[in-house]
């Protein structure tokens, strides 16, 4: 009985999380991506540069709209990166620096409004401002320029 309850205790946890841990990824992970930093599709892939040529944003269209997974430049120091469906944000989107660094974590409901725990780091990976969002009504703010945490 004993070696049975072990091994239950072992793959349960493994059986639950199979559900779980797909739909995670789909939402965290980048697919494949070119030497830009960009989705590797075999759809078109619009590539958007500045004057300098270093690039501002690369994502796809779909009848006019952002779709699917897309990097866009906010400043020289960080790029967002996530997932847009039918023009609207979608699930979390992280910031980075040019050296990949996390900066940022925003999220997204279904309908592109904010939506849950979003928070900004420092370069030191300290915590600047965090924000708590309900579908869009923001709950509450603290951080710098806001109020202490």
């Amino acid at each position: 009985m004993r070696p049975i309850a072990l091994a239950l205790l072992f793959l349960a946890p493994t059986w639950s999380m199979a559900g779980i841990a797909p739909s995670l990824l789909e939402e965290l992970g980048p697919p494949t991506l070119d030497a830009d930093g960009c989705v590797l599709s075999e759809e078109e892939v619009q590539k958007e540069r500045n004057e300098e040529g270093d690039l501002v944003e690369c994502g796809q269209y779909l009848d006019g709209a952002r779709e699917g997974y897309w990097v866009l430049r906010a400043d020289t120091d960080s790029r967002w990166q996530g997932w847009f469906y039918k023009g609207q944000d979608r699930g979390t989107w992280l910031a980075t620096s040019p050296t990949g660094q996390l900066l940022g974590v925003a999220r997204f409901d279904n309908n592109g409004q904010r939506h849950g725990i979003s928070y900004e780091l420092g370069p030191d990976g300290r915590l600047i401002r965090h924000h708590v969002h309900a579908h869009g009504s923001t709950l509450h703010s603290c951080g710098m320029w806001i109020r202490q945490c």
